[in-house]
């Protein structure tokens, strides 16, 4: 790590002689664990890529989010096709619950989630004006690629789905329903100068500021040092991944965004906390825009715990933008 020198001697200009060394010594032992921690975050996981079964996860809540969609996902065989699109040099797939009808919902996960996870959500539209497709990110579940990009470049092949989805399928609109990082990638796409047309609009639940704010929230909800392995982090993407998550940040691109935006916002959530999420809200271009907080549930739990709620609030936003 080129930095690490240079934050040993800005340490040692600044601080005392007591307990020098042990700070220098965490400082060196957090640089050295950037990289192995940041492929374990944010590249392709080897866990339940090549088959779509029902997973054993860590926590409760995502275990039944889980079992729901796929219970639900398998009541869909009549109207479900496997789809895929070639983009930036790889293989991208999805699952398309086809209605005939002359809109779509594309339902995007956050860090490493899959099509058949997204299912959960996917039911909320099963009985409305939208088709649904479900894809796997780049690096995840089927589709291709190694490093996520924190919406960087999936915001590019989602351009591609949508490109697909309206020139292939005759879709008239589509909306982007995304949690987390897939929030982020839809609500990037808007500031693209290649967004398409037929894009509509935006829900966001939990979106980030920047992926560095998203996880330096993670290490202080575990009550973890965070410095100076969020700069690092960010230097393991540009190597890695070949993106600039400042740069190309939602906080830094929201003036450019010019599609409506519904964002999901729980009180409790630790990891997209409100103030921040409040601060990129406010700086967001488009003018149709809406900042909706719901009571319960931490991040990625907002359908569960508030489900009457957070599936109105997404009905009332697609039936409202597809008018």
């Amino acid at each position: 790590m080129i930095v690490l020198p240079q934050v040993a001697i800005i340490v040692l200009s600044s601080i005392g002689g007591v307990g020098i060394f042990s700070i220098i010594l965490s400082i060196l032992l957090m640089g050295f664990a950037a990289i192995p921690i940041y492929k374990i975050i944010f590249t392709r996981s080897k866990k339940w890529v090549n088959d779509r079964t029902v997973p054993d996860y860590d926590d409760d809540v995502d275990q039944a989010m889980y079992n729901e969609g796929y219970a639900w996902l398998n009541t869909q065989k009549d109207v479900w096709e496997e789809v895929e699109i070639k983009n930036d040099g790889l293989m991208l797939r999805g699952i398309y619950l086809n209605y005939k009808r002359e809109h779509t919902v594309i339902v995007i996960s956050g860090r490493k989630g899959t099509a058949w996870f997204m299912s959960y959500y996917g039911q909320i539209y099963e009985n409305s004006d939208y088709n649904v497709l479900l894809i796997d990110s780049r690096g995840n579940g089927f589709s291709e690629g190694e490093y996520l990009t924190a919406g960087v470049k999936e915001s590019g092949d989602v351009a591609a789905w949508c490109r697909y989805l309206h020139d292939e399928r005759g879709q008239k609109g589509v909306i982007i329903h995304g949690i987390c990082i897939g929030g982020a990638t839809g609500m990037l796409l808007t500031a693209r100068d290649d967004c398409p047309d037929c894009l509509l609009g935006v829900i966001a639940e939990g979106p980030f500021t920047t992926i560095l704010n998203l996880f330096v929230n993670h290490l202080k909800t575990a009550h973890a040092p965070y410095w100076p392995m969020n700069h690092l982090i960010g230097k393991c993407f540009k190597k890695y991944a070949g993106v600039d998550v400042k740069t190309n940040s939602p906080i830094n691109l929201a003036p450019e965004m010019k599609k409506p935006i519904l964002i999901m916002q729980g009180r409790k959530d630790n990891f997209a906390r409100m103030p921040q999420t409040k601060e990129l809200f406010d700086k967001i271009g488009c003018e149709d825009k809406e900042f909706f907080l719901m009571p319960e549930g931490d991040h990625s739990h907002m359908m569960y715990f508030n489900r009457e709620m957070y599936v109105n609030k997404c009905k009332e936003f697609v039936k409202r933008i597809e008018n």
